[in-house]
């Protein structure tokens, strides 16, 4: 069955639907909905039986779990929690790479886990985007740390963490699309061979539900489609 962009926003409609009877903020619609495509494109890869080999990876499950969630916590207006879940879903997508490659996985030290993964690649764009995934990680730190509360009163600090500012939404939606660009690269970097079995037209028509068709272009010529 052939999934286009106007089915993905439909079921979009129905997403805000249900966030809907939690909050009534929504504030980017253009946003969210961009970013809800690119959520459903790394979805929908992960549900393929030929990227299963791949991404039937505890790691990945956890880490494409916590974005999903951070996305939602964010549509529920808690850009704390949902920064949380972003640094979480990073932390294990990094063990995910590092398990593809059989390499020793350091359940508490993720600079050490960076510093491994960087061994394995010797593509400069490749080891520019963990550059990037590991500049996010740290913004996403400070961000959480910012938010533990010196208010005496329990409800002041409640009613402080419903208080969703614009600019904390956009930086916020911001990270998440610029992580699943970043994920897309290493599945695609992983699974290329797999990929090169897929039909072009089926995974081209499913990256263009999320992306404009110069990235879709550019994302198929590195897999020399």
């Amino acid at each position: 069955m052939i999934i286009n962009k106007s089915d993905v926003l439909n079921q979009f409609d129905d997403y805000r639907e249900i966030i809907s009877k939690a909050t009534n903020l929504h504030l980017s619609l253009k946003k969210e909905s961009k970013t809800f495509l690119r959520v459903y494109v790394l979805w929908s890869l992960s549900k393929r039986p030929e990227l299963e080999k791949w991404l039937h990876n505890n790691y990945y499950v956890v880490s494409l779990s916590f974005l999903l969630e951070a996305f939602t916590c964010l549509m529920l207006n808690q850009t704390s929690g949902a920064q949380l879940l972003l640094r979480s879903s990073v932390e294990n997508f990094i063990k995910f790479c590092l398990s593809t490659e059989n390499l020793t996985i350091d359940n508490t030290r993720f600079k050490q886990n960076l510093k491994s993964l960087r061994t394995v690649y010797n593509d400069e764009k490749i080891l520019q985007h963990i550059s990037k995934l590991e500049t996010i990680y740290h913004d996403l730190s400070k961000l959480s740390h910012s938010a533990s509360s010196s208010e005496i009163s329990i409800v002041n600090y409640i009613g402080q963490t419903l208080n969703v500012t614009e600019l904390e939404f956009k930086n916020t939606i911001t990270y998440i699309r610029k992580i699943i660009d970043i994920y897309l690269l290493f599945i695609f970097t992983i699974c290329r061979e797999s990929l090169k079995k897929w039909d072009s037209s089926d995974l081209r028509n499913t990256l263009k539900i999320g992306f404009k068709d110069n990235k879709v272009k550019s994302i198929l010529h590195q897999l020399s489609f």
